[in-house]
This record gives C-alpha cells, structure tokens and sequence, in this order.
C-alpha cells in the first residue's frame, strides 16, 4: 500500500529488488474516496473434509 501520494507523484516506476527489476505501467493518482469499496476476495472451499477414515 503506498499512502500520501499527490498527483504530481504520477508518472512510471521502476522497482529493484537483487533478484527483480520491476517496471511498472503509467501510475494516475485518484483523490481519495470516503466511500467503502465493496470487496474484490471471494472465499472458495476447494476441498472437502471426508468423515471416514481408514
């Protein structure tokens, strides 16, 4: 999460790290928002516990 940005901030990145060198697309910055976004997780159960054992 990058917080205090301003829009003079936007422009491109480039993120190092030893093993990557990241560079990202073109970032615009919004004015914040007091309303709640809805949520973009959704939880799924893959697998299923069996009730008998061996």
């Amino acid at each position: 999460v990058v917080k205090d940005l301003k829009p003079t901030d936007e422009g491109v990145y480039t993120l190092k790290s030893e093993h990557l060198i990241l560079d990202t697309p073109h970032i615009h910055v919004l004015p914040s928002s007091d309303k709640k976004r809805p949520s973009t997780t959704e939880k799924k159960d893959y697998f299923q516990r069996n009730k008998h054992t061996l």
